[in-house]
């Protein structure tokens, strides 16, 4: 090795080196810690850098095509651009530009990044969400404000859902008719689908299967074939007989609520069967136009009138009367009936 002893060195345009290093030391032994040039640095292999190194004009490592390394075991500082394929950064880099930007042509890999990342385009952050594709949450998500959903077709795919508003709104529009409303509802999705579907046609919701209610449906008024209810009077069942003369007619109330007898000569009395407490009945007795050897009619002891008193009918030809009661008993202590009468209707 040469050692060049003097403190400085000045008016030298080049120095040549055959081996790997140069070193310019202080006179401790210690490396230099300033080294200043005007015009530039020029090396082929490696410089090393113990302190703090100030270029003014330019510095080159090796030749095109050829690698070369910068060590610096202090603070490098450069106040232009450098360019490299690669960087190697032990711990940290620091830019202090006033403007604070930096370029990158390739990919900039860390293992964490840290500041105000509202510029970057295609990731999701914590301030606001954009991406262009699609965003894939593995775990619970959680909004506090509002939620909007943009597109066509919103699919949950979820055990249970569970909405906390009382009130649960379809068919929204900025400007609701009775139009939007059409074919708004529900639908339940099987091998035949039920449908629970407001039809504009008919102002009405409708429900394309049957329906099973356990308590009271009230409605306004009820239409449409009723012919399967039960425990319920619709409208008036009658029955009209001809007396056959000596003989007791019976009345069945559980058939009828109006009963039409056409009487004939002889005597003829009127019982009942059947019917339910608090029913109400008519009767109404149509003498013969002969009345022969005369009409008298009688009633069972099923029928209470005012008082205990029974009434006479008349016997006259054609004449009409009318008896209407109410059903006060029934079962097995025999059928009573609150009976009043309306005789010889002209």
């Amino acid at each position: 090795m040469t050692v060049v002893q003097p403190n400085s060195i000045s008016g030298i345009n080049s120095i040549t080196v055959q081996n790997d290093t140069l070193a310019i030391h202080n006179s401790d032994g210690t490396l230099l810690r300033n080294i200043v040039s005007d015009s530039g640095i020029t090396t082929f292999s490696k410089v090393s850098v113990a302190g703090v190194t100030t270029q003014i004009g330019q510095i080159n490592f090796g030749t095109a095509g050829t690698a070369s390394t910068i060590f610096a075991n202090g603070n490098a500082a450069f106040s232009g651009i450098v360019t490299a394929s690669e960087f190697s950064v032990g711990t940290a880099v620091t830019i202090g530009k006033t403007n604070g930007n930096a370029s990158f042509a390739g990919v900039v890999t860390a293992t964490s990044f840290v500041g105000d990342g509202t510029g970057l385009t295609g990731v999701a952050s914590t301030d606001n969400i954009i991406t262009s594709t699609d965003a894939t949450f593995t775990a619970n998500v959680s909004i506090g404000g509002s939620l909007t959903v943009d597109g066509t077709f919103t699919r949950l795919n979820t055990t249970i859902l569970d909405v906390e508003d009382k009130t649960v709104g379809v068919a929204s529009a900025a400007t609701k008719t009775s139009a939007t409303q059409d074919g708004a509802g529900l639908v339940m999705y099987g091998q035949t689908d039920v449908n629970f579907i407001y039809e504009l046609n008919k102002a009405a919701v409708g429900l394309n299967t049957a329906l099973s209610v356990a308590g009271v449906v009230s409605a306004t008024s009820f239409t449409g074939d009723g012919s399967s209810l039960t425990g319920l009077s619709v409208g008036i069942t009658t029955t009209e007989r001809t007396g056959l003369g000596n003989t007791t007619v019976f009345l069945d109330l559980s058939n009828a609520q109006h009963h039409t007898i056409t009487l004939a000569a002889g005597i003829s009395t009127i019982d009942c069967t059947g019917g339910s407490v608090g029913e109400s009945h008519s009767l109404v007795l149509i003498n013969p136009s002969s009345v022969g050897t005369g009409v008298t009619v009688g009633f069972a002891t099923d029928f209470l009138f005012p008082s205990g008193s029974v009434p006479v009918m008349p016997a006259g030809a054609n004449d009409i009367s009318l008896i209407s009661f109410v059903v006060k008993q029934v079962g097995a202590g025999g059928t009573e009936v609150l009976a009043s009468a309306g005789l010889d209707y002209q």
